[in-house]
């Protein structure tokens, strides 16, 4: 109720910081634009910019960009209970999900590092998709997985992955 009062009775305290001279009515703004136009800013390393084939960081962003965000609806209905698909898809393909802390360039690399020592063949399509193939058929064809990469905060991602052919 003391609250109520005080603006009734238009009673204000003003907080220390907006004693400052900074927040003065009285300030120029036309010499605050003249002093924002003169400054010349000079970058410190253009290189990475303009290289294309600089270094992984820039590729670690780029994958990055390309991650799909889950919004709660879309992690709600990831849980096995919500799956419909069994109505509308074959239920051949085998499929498991992790999350993980790591950024989507160390998962990619993880995965990269599998395929290499299983002498699988790797392609990449998008930022998210990796798509894994055997380089020779087993008993039930050339085995296949996709795994795709989604981000729910920028620290914690989704990793699903699907065999959608073969069988290793």
């Amino acid at each position: 109720m003391d609250m109520y009062r005080k603006i009734y009775k238009a009673e204000l305290k003003w907080p220390k910081i907006l004693e400052n001279p900074w927040f003065k009515t009285s300030l120029d703004s036309e010499l605050i634009n003249y002093s924002i136009q003169t400054e010349d800013v000079v970058p410190v390393d253009m290189d990475p910019v303009f290289d294309p084939f600089s270094s992984s960081t820039t590729e670690a962003t780029r994958a990055e960009e390309n991650l799909t965000n889950l919004n709660a609806f879309d992690i709600i209905s990831l849980s096995s209970g919500f799956d419909l698909s069994g109505m509308f898809e074959d239920n051949s393909s085998k499929e498991s999900k992790f999350t993980s802390t790591s950024i989507a360039a160390a998962i990619i690399t993880k995965l990269e590092d599998i395929a290499k020592s299983l002498r699988l063949k790797l392609m990449k399509k998008d930022g998210r998709l990796l798509k894994v193939e055997s380089l020779q058929p087993g008993r039930k064809g050339v085995m296949s997985i996709n795994t795709e990469i989604f981000q729910i905060t920028p620290n914690y991602h989704l990793v699903e992955i699907k065999n959608t052919n073969g069988h290793y």
